[in-house]
């Protein structure tokens, strides 16, 4: 009876673990972008990174001698690797699918845009303002149909009197953990399938050659 009780326990945590939602916020005020993610509550500064302060090192007096200098043998220069494009060419594969698993369970939770066109020339200002006006509602459709947003909050109007455009931008995306592994497995996956038929492809290639 205990041993059912904990293999119970052990599998509540694994599915709690696995439905934890994993969040980024990004925001963007006064021109300067700041993005955190995090779960449970817990939020951590990914941009921008935290100045350390530095360390206060002692300053250690060393005697110099006299050495004689010692000839060191020229090293050999190593030949510069080529670069894989099968192996690229197969990533790239690999990881459309897991970027398809992660697009498709990815959650806006919100999305809050205000943009302030501004010129003082009233023909700039306006032209301006089309081109930023066809430019958000455009990208808004693309990401609805790709994405699930829950609440937006966008504005965008002229100001003639500013001497230049003014954006304000925040954001919250959350996934869970279970997609995020989903995806990660997918790609795998897909990247040992490809590598097998291209390693059999080639040994083709090579027997027919012979």
């Amino acid at each position: 009876m205990t041993g059912w009780i904990i293999t119970a326990v052990i599998l509540a945590l694994i599915a709690g673990i696995l439905l934890i939602n994993l969040s980024a916020r990004f925001s963007f005020h006064d021109n300067d972008p700041l993005l955190r993610v995090g779960a449970l509550g817990f939020w951590f500064q990914v941009y921008p990174q935290k100045e350390k302060k530095p360390k206060k090192q002692r300053k250690k007096k060393v005697e110099k001698t006299e050495q004689p200098e010692e000839k060191q043998p020229q090293k050999q220069e190593k030949p510069k690797e080529k670069l894989d494009f099968d192996l690229i060419k197969n990533m790239i594969s690999s990881g459309g699918k897991g970027l398809r698993v992660l697009l498709r369970h990815l959650n806006v939770r919100f999305l809050s845009l205000h943009i302030v066109a501004g010129n003082e020339d009233a023909a700039e200002c306006a032209l301006l303002y089309g081109k930023i006006s066809a430019a958000v509602y455009t990208g808004l459709a693309v990401a609805e149909n790709i994405v699930s947003i829950r609440k937006r909050d966008i504005s965008l109007r002229c100001d003639f009197d500013a001497k230049q455009t003014r954006v304000e931008a925040q954001t919250q995306l959350s996934i869970r953990v279970i997609f995020v592994l989903e995806a990660a497995c997918c790609m795998l996956l897909r990247f040992v399938a490809n590598t097998i038929k291209n390693s059999k492809y080639e040994k083709q290639e090579g027997v027919s050659n012979e």
